[in-house]
This record gives structure tokens, C-alpha cells and sequence, in this order.
């Protein structure tokens, strides 16, 4: 019988890793909020959630009984004394939240929209529901509220995206104010919840706002746009032969739409050559918001979780030993291969490990590294060699000998997406595969293959 060895896989996975704030949410209004942390205030609050503790240790993040419970909000007051649980019920792929920006007049009762909307009131926006994130007016003509919006109970967002909400009127819910009409609504994001690590860290996937080239042409945006090419408020149109465009009293024209709101520094609109599509690049802030439900039939918002750190996910993820899988190559993501043909997400990460120190000597030696091998067959490296995961595998190990299916994460997030083993070819995204770690397998060459793939 073979020395066993342990084999390890990991591919793109989520985008970012979400802490969650263990402080109150920094939101007003009469409304049921939730946050989720590793501190907590004992008081006699406790007990109103209807929730046993079997210690204060349970009631922590982490804990084994993950005891949660609604705490009060009224206005800006907060109730410590329960710590509610991000939902584990949701699957990979589940919109948590939909980011948008809301170009918008403001209301004349407004008068100091700088502290109005820094408490972040929960507004209507035609149909759509949402917690106003951010106002910006650093251009004076086009202020606009950055908006984390929460679907309704059919699952939707409302009409706020749907391109029909011109004047309609921003509502303040909690007190039903009218704060403004809108002029414009440009999407940012989705927020997909891929997975998470405890009570407090989820893990999350941006699903980009897109536009075309020709949506873009509209705009005044470049008709042949160089790639990562950005387009932002305030930058002068320019013709064909480069020359600025100037409207009947000779004055510049700049780009309209979502450059409108868009900045050359953050939240940039980029073009991408290999999709051919002007992307919005969203990184998740501080004091961003995020859903665990949907709107009930009457309206009421459901849980919502306060963001307290962003982090990379990837540079999260261990490997074995403690060992971080950056140490042993980049983020997987897609191949030249793959991107020539229009293709995503190739790209994973397999090691072999020896568990035990019966193969080399020492435990948690690496036996075989197979890094950024592809999941499609007829996959090559940009020197030509062949790189289809299982083909390495098969010609070159001495440990593993791969006869089974990679796992696949369940969940929506693998939609219209191609298993591992799919011929090359174009157009293809391929699915997400669960992250395999450590898992240890004792028998002959021919029988370490399980859950290889």
C-alpha cells in the first residue's frame, strides 16, 4: 500500500471576503436591523430573543449553537445585547444585494443634503427598495446617492433598473418624505454570496455592471476604445480622429451616462478588450450593506449586515499547513488559451502533499504541484505544452491518478456554465469547483484518485 499523500484544489472562488461589523449599523429610522460580530454586550436583552445559550462562548461568532435573534433599532439606538446570524439557509449565487447610482434633483426641503443623508435613510425609489450608502455632488450638476437595494418579495429589484425611472420620486420610508426625482439610475454591482467562513465572514462575488460598445457610442463614450481605456465624468468626447467633439456654440461636449457618476480613481468604468464590454469595477466599502432576505409582502426591510473589513479572498485561503495558496502561485482565473477563444475561468490549483512524512520525510512536504492547469480539455500553455488538468495528472504523477469528476459548487452561482473536462472551445465559462482541502487518501497509485477528478 502506498504512503498516503493529500491532494488540495482551489480555483478563481469568491472575489472578497466580508467581515461583518460587530457594532450597531450607522442607519436611522424606525426599522428591524441586524449586525453580526465577535463581541457582545450581556444584558437582560438576552433573553427577549427566545434563543437558550449553552455559554457565552456559543453566543460569540463562531460558536456551536450560533444563537441569533432580532435586536431593536429605533433611530440610532442599538440593543447589544443579541448578535444575530448572517443566513446559512442562502445557496452560491444568491443576490444579496444590487448597488446602484442615483443621479437625482434634490427636494427644496432639503436643505443640508450633507446631514440629511448621512444617517443613510432607507428610501423608495420608484418601486425599488434601499439604503442610501453615499450622496455625492462632486460635480454641483449631477449629484446622485449610491444605493444598496434589496429585492422584493418575488425576488426582484423593482423598476428603479429597468430604464422607466425618470422623475420618479425618491421617498424617504421611514418618514415618508420626498427627498428628490430621479434623473438617471446606472447599476454598480451584485453582490452574489458565495459561501461563509462563520457567523461574521462571508464570503461574496461582484457580478459587474456591463455595457456595450454601442450603449456606449450613445453616451459619447470611444467607439474604439483601447483596453482598460476608462471613461469618467467630466472627460471631453473625442471624434474618430481624436479630436474633441464640440456641441452648436463650439463648447467641448464631455460623456454622458454612467460616466456621468463614474470617477477615474474609484469605481471606474473600464473597457475590456477580451469581452469587448466597458465594465464597472466595484470594490466593496466600509459600511456597506448587505442582505440575508428579501422584502415581505408589506414591505418591511429585511436583515441587513454593516460591512467592517474587506478583504481578497484568495489571500485568505490556505492551502495546507498553514500555508497560504498565494505562497505557491497567483489566483487561478483563465489562460491565454481559454481568453483567445472568449472563454473564463479555466485556470485552478491542484498540490499533492505528503500528510504524514511517509513519501518524503517530512510532514506537509509537497510531492507535485500542478499550477494554473486548465479545466478544459485541449487547453494548452502559451509555450504549447499540453495544460487540461487531468492530462498532467495522468502522464505525470507518481501519487495520483485522476478517475473521478471534480466537484462543482451547488447553487445558481454554476449556471449556464460547463463542467471541468469540457473540450475548449468559445464562449465557455466554466463552473466554480468546491474547494477540496487536505483531504488524505491512503491505498494504491490507482485508488488515491478520489475526488481528483
Amino acid at each position: 500500500m502506498a504512503a498516503p499523500t493529500a491532494n488540495i484544489i482551489v480555483d478563481k472562488g469568491a472575489d472578497y471576503q466580508l467581515t461583518l461589523r460587530s457594532q450597531a449599523p450607522t442607519l436611522g429610522g424606525d426599522v428591524d436591523y441586524h449586525n453580526a460580530g465577535n463581541s457582545v454586550v450581556v444584558s437582560d436583552d438576552i433573553s427577549d430573543a427566545g434563543n437558550a445559550l449553552n455559554s457565552l462562548t456559543d453566543f460569540l461568532d463562531g460558536g456551536s449553537s450560533q444563537s441569533a435573534g432580532a435586536a431593536s433599532v429605533s433611530a440610532t439606538s442599538f440593543s447589544t445585547g443579541v448578535i444575530p446570524v448572517f443566513s446559512g439557509e442562502l445557496e452560491a449565487g444568491d443576490n444579496i444585494s444590487k448597488y446602484g447610482k442615483v443621479l437625482f434633483t434634490l427636494d427644496d426641503s432639503i436643505t443640508n443634503p450633507e446631514e440629511y443623508f448621512i444617517s443613510r435613510p432607507i428610501v423608495r425609489v420608484g418601486t425599488s427598495v434601499g439604503v442610501v450608502l453615499e450622496y455625492v455632488k462632486d460635480d454641483v450638476n449631477n449629484p446622485y446617492l449610491k444605493i444598496a437595494f434589496v429585492k422584493d418579495s418575488n425576488g426582484e429589484y423593482g423598476d428603479a433598473f429597468d430604464g422607466t425611472s425618470f422623475d420618479d420620486d425618491i421617498v424617504n420610508i421611514g418618514t415618508s418624505l420626498r427627498v428628490g426625482s430621479v434623473r438617471a439610475v446606472y447599476g454598480i454591482g451584485d453582490f452574489l454570496y458565495y459561501s461563509k467562513d462563520s457567523n461574521q465572514v462571508v464570503n461574496v462575488i461582484i457580478k459587474k455592471e456591463t455595457y456595450t460598445r454601442d450603449e456606449g457610442i450613445s453616451w459619447f463614450w470611444p467607439n474604439r476604445p483601447f483596453d482598460g481605456e476608462k471613461v469618467y465624468n467630466g472627460k471631453t468626447a473625442v471624434d474618430l480622429q481624436g479630436a474633441p467633439v464640440t456641441d452648436l456654440n463650439d463648447n467641448f461636449v464631455t460623456l454622458q451616462g454612467p460616466a456621468l457618476s463614474a470617477s477615474a480613481t474609484v469605481d471606474t468604468i473600464t473597457w475590456n478588450e477580451r469581452r469587448e464590454l466597458w465594465e464597472v469595477n466595484y470594490i466593496p466599502q466600509i459600511q456597506d450593506v448587505i442582505f440575508d432576505g428579501t422584502l415581505d409582502e408589506l414591505g418591511s426591510v429585511p436583515a441587513l449586515y454593516e460591512i467592517g473589513k474587506v478583504t481578497d479572498w484568495y489571500s485568505q485561503q490556505i492551502a495546507f499547513e498553514g500555508i497560504p495558496w498565494k505562497s505557491f502561485g497567483a489566483r487561478p482565473g483563465t489562460s491565454a488559451a481559454a481568453q483567445d477563444r472568449g472563454s473564463f475561468d479555466d485556470e485552478m490549483h491542484m498540490i499533492v502533499y505528503d500528510a504524514f512524512g511517509e513519501v518524503t520525510g517530512r510532514k506537509g512536504s509537497t510531492v507535485e504541484q500542478y499550477i494554473l492547469c486548465s479545466k478544459l480539455k485541449g487547453a494548452i500553455t502559451i509555450e504549447g505544452s499540453n495544460n487540461y488538468y487531468k492530462d498532467l495528472i495522468n502522464r505525470n504523477s507518481a501519487a495520483v491518478f485522476s478517475n473521478e469528476h471534480l466537484e462543482s459548487i451547488s447553487g445558481s452561482i454554476n449556471d449556464n456554465k460547463s463542467d471541468p473536462g469540457t473540450q475548449l472551445g468559445t464562449g465557455i465559462t466554466c463552473k466554480l469547483l468546491q474547494p477540496r482541502y487536505g483531504s488524505v487518501d491512503e491505498g494504491t497509485p490507482a485508488l488515491v484518485a478520489s475526488g481528483v477528478g
